[in-house]
């Protein structure tokens, strides 16, 4: 009788720990697939950028884009950074010329909502004299190849990054840093193409 009892017991645990095994792992592959469909669902949108001289002969960049947001979980931005420059010519040091930048940190605790759209604008005046003549000879120049640009229609180069992590998810993130690139979502935007 003991024995029958004892196997009973055995039986039963065995049941109870593979329905735990097979409720956890079911658990984790819902959470996995979740997280990637987020990172595949949220979107970089409606880039727009503009150039403008202004009448002391500064010149005014505008960039603005979207981060389309439609998953059910909030994100917390870590950075965002825009970047943008002239490619004026090949090699050497002047290859680029560098207008303006701006870079968002972690410490001021932006986020994206669930469900949302957040909207980025950044605006950069450019009035060094040495930049501004080097702007002026790329625009020279390119007319002697044909192209008839202006100050205001030189195809700047914009960069756009947007790293945030999913709300839910949270961790430790550096005693388990393995888990970082699963909760993370990378953005950018470059050259009118958006990844």
């Amino acid at each position: 009788m003991g024995g029958v009892r004892k196997r009973a017991v055995s039986i039963t645990l065995y049941i109870a720990f593979s329905a735990m095994f097979i409720g956890s792992s079911a658990l984790a592959t819902s959470t996995y697939s979740d997280v990637v469909k987020t990172q595949g669902d949220v979107k970089l949108t409606g880039a727009d950028m503009e150039a403008q001289v202004l009448a002391n002969g500064s010149l005014k960049l505008t960039f603005s884009i979207s981060v389309h947001n439609p998953s059910r979980y909030t994100l917390h931005i870590q950075s965002i950074s825009w970047f943008v420059y002239l490619v004026n010519g090949t090699i050497g040091p002047e290859h680029l010329t560098t207008l303006s930048t701006d870079y968002i940190g972690p410490t001021l605790g932006f986020t994206v909502s669930k469900t949302s759209d957040g909207q980025f604008t950044f605006q950069g005046i450019v009035s060094d004299r040495a930049t501004i003549s080097n702007i002026q000879g790329f625009v020279n120049y390119s007319r002697s190849q044909g192209h008839d640009y202006t100050m205001g229609s030189v195809p700047y180069v914009h960069e756009f990054a947007f790293v945030a992590t999913i709300d839910e998810y949270k961790h430790d993130y550096l005693r388990e840093m393995y888990l970082n690139d699963l909760v993370t979502v990378n953005l950018s935007y470059s050259s009118g193409v958006i990844s």
